[in-house]
C-alpha cells in the first residue's frame, strides 16, 4: 500500500509539473520561484523579503527545493522538488487512513483504496497542486496529525506538529485551540510547549517585519481579492467584518474549542475521543474556508482531510468525504463547468455551507440520543406513559 500510494503521488505530481497550463496558472512561478531563485544565488535576506505570505512553508521545504539548483535545474524542476515533501506526507497520511480498523473488523479493498482515490487522485487536491499550493496539503495533514496525537495523550508531539503547521501557513493557528481542547489532560508542560512554539512564530514574524519581510504579517488586510464562494459575500468587500474576518475566524475557533471542552460530558479517553476531536477540527477548518474572503477550492483541502480522518477512525467508508469533494468542486471554482453569476455562485456555496455547519454543530455539541429523546413519537408507549 505504501509503495502504491507513493508511486501514485509521484505520478500525479509529475503530471501536474509537466502540464502545459501549469506555468500559466501556477502561483508557484510568481510567488515562490523568485524567492527560491534568490536563495540559490546566496541572497537569503532578499529571498525572505520577496517571498509570499507563506514564506515559512518555503523555508521548511527549502532543503528539497534547492536540490535542482545545484545543477542549474529549471523552475519546473524546483517546483517538483518543492512539492515532493508535501506529496510524500500526503502519501503517508493515506497509508495511515487505510490501516484504520473497520466496524466489521475487516479491511476490504475498497476501504484500503478509498483514501488513495480521495486524497491523491481527488480533483480538489490535483487542482491545488496545479495551482501551485502543495503546502495546503502539508498543513492539513500536520493539523490532523497534531489533533490525533493530542487526543491520544501525546501532547509534546502534538505541540511540535501544530507549530510546524503554523510555520507552514498561518491559517493553522485555528488548530491550536483544538489541540489544547482535545487533550485528555492539559498539563502545564503541554501549554508551555504550545505557547512557546506560538511565541517563537510571533517573534519570527516581528523580526521579519524589522528586516522588511512584510509578507509574514499575520494581521494584514484582505487586499483586492474578494471571491464569491464564501459566506461574507453579501456584506461587501469594505465592511468591517470582512476586513477583520481572519481575526474573527481565530476567535470563532477558540470559542468552539472552549465550549466543546467545557460542555464535554463524555470520557476524553474513550473510544470516541479521536473521531470527536477530528470532527471539531473539521468544523474550525471549514469555518476557516467559508468565512475567508479569499476562499479558494484548495482552502478546503484541510477540511476534507479532517473529514476523511474522522470517517476512517469511526470505522466507516469515506462517503461524506466523497460527497463534499463533489459538491465543493461544483460550487467553488469560478471557472467550473457550471456557469454561474457571482451572486448565484455565492448562493450555491451558502446552500452547501449552511447545512454543513448545522450538521457539524449538532453532531459535535448535542449529546448522542438527545434528539431521539426530545423528538420521540408522541404515539409511542413511552410517550403515552409520560403524558399519563
Amino acid at each position: 500500500m505504501a509503495v502504491v500510494t507513493v508511486a501514485s503521488g509521484l505520478a500525479v505530481l509529475a503530471f501536474v509539473t509537466t502540464a502545459s497550463t501549469t506555468a500559466r496558472l501556477n502561483d508557484f512561478y510568481t510567488e515562490a520561484w523568485p524567492a527560491y531563485n534568490a536563495a540559490a544565488h546566496g541572497h537569503l535576506l532578499q529571498a525572505l523579503q520577496i517571498g509570499p505570505a507563506y514564506v515559512g512553508s518555503l523555508v521548511l521545504r527549502a532543503p528539497f527545493a534547492l536540490i535542482p539548483t545545484i545543477w542549474g535545474g529549471s523552475s519546473r524542476a524546483v517546483f517538483f522538488a518543492a512539492a515532493l515533501p508535501c506529496v510524500l506526507v500526503l502519501a503517508g497520511f493515506c497509508v495511515w487512513l487505510s490501516e484504520q480498523p473497520r466496524r466489521n473488523g475487516k479491511a476490504t479493498t475498497v476501504s484500503r483504496l478509498s483514501p488513495l482515490v480521495l486524497c491523491i487522485f481527488s480533483p480538489v487536491i490535483i487542482i491545488g497542486l496545479g495551482g501551485g499550493h502543495p503546502e495546503e496539503a502539508l498543513g492539513g495533514v500536520l493539523c490532523v496529525a497534531a489533533v490525533v496525537c493530542a487526543a491520544r495523550g501525546k501532547p509534546n508531539l502534538a505541540g511540535i506538529l501544530v507549530m510546524l503547521a503554523v510555520v507552514n501557513k498561518s491559517w493553522a493557528l485555528v488548530a491550536v485551540p483544538v489541540v489544547l481542547a482535545v487533550m485528555p489532560t492539559v498539563s502545564r508542560r503541554a501549554i508551555a510547549l504550545v505557547v512557546t512554539g506560538a511565541g517563537a512564530v510571533v517573534l519570527l514574524v516581528a523580526a521579519a517585519g524589522v528586516l522588511g519581510v512584510h509578507a509574514l504579517s499575520l494581521t494584514g488586510g484582505i487586499g483586492n481579492i474578494f471571491n464569491p464562494p464564501q459566506l461574507l459575500w453579501w456584506l461587501g468587500r469594505h465592511s468591517w467584518i470582512v476586513q477583520k474576518s481572519r481575526a474573527l475566524i481565530l476567535i470563532v475557533a477558540i470559542a468552539c474549542s472552549l465550549v466543546w471542552r467545557l460542555g464535554r460530558e463524555r470520557d476524553l479517553t474513550g473510544p470516541r475521543a479521536v473521531p470527536d476531536a477530528l470532527l471539531l477540527l473539521a468544523l474550525v477548518l471549514f469555518a476557516r474556508a467559508a468565512f475567508d474572503p479569499w476562499d479558494n477550492l484548495y482552502y478546503h483541502e484541510p477540511f476534507l482531510f479532517a473529514l476523511i480522518a474522522y470517517e476512517a477512525t469511526s470505522g466507516r467508508l469515506p462517503a461524506l468525504t466523497a460527497l463534499y469533494s463533489i459538491l465543493l468542486l461544483l460550487v467553488v471554482p469560478l471557472k467550473s463547468f457550471l456557469p454561474m453569476s457571482y451572486d448565484t455562485r455565492a448562493l450555491a456555496y451558502a446552500c452547501v455551507a449552511g447545512p454543513t455547519f448545522a450538521w457539524l454543530i449538532v453532531r459535535i455539541y448535542v449529546p448522542a440520543g438527545a434528539w431521539k429523546r426530545r423528538l420521540g413519537r408522541p404515539w409511542s408507549s413511552t410517550a403515552v406513559a409520560r403524558t399519563s
